[in-house]
């Protein structure tokens, strides 16, 4: 998925008052560690780089859902 696709995907949730709780998880095959920790300083909820573990998964999943209850 695009770059910008992402982007827009992630502003419209943000948009939504419905939907702004959402926590977002987005695995993507190119992307650096670097890239994926600037990502979420930013304020991505989670970017996984593919191949993904599944407790790497289980543990963004996890944090991300524990996150959103706190809000």
């Amino acid at each position: 998925m695009d770059e910008s696709i992402k982007m827009q995907i992630e502003t419209q949730m943000k948009d939504l008052p419905a939907l702004r709780s959402i926590p977002i998880l987005f695995l993507s095959a190119l992307i650096s560690k670097d890239d994926q920790m600037r990502k979420v300083e930013e304020g991505s909820h989670a970017l996984l780089a593919k191949p993904v573990k599944m407790a790497e998964l289980i543990a963004a999943i996890e944090s991300r859902l524990a996150k959103s209850k706190i809000k």
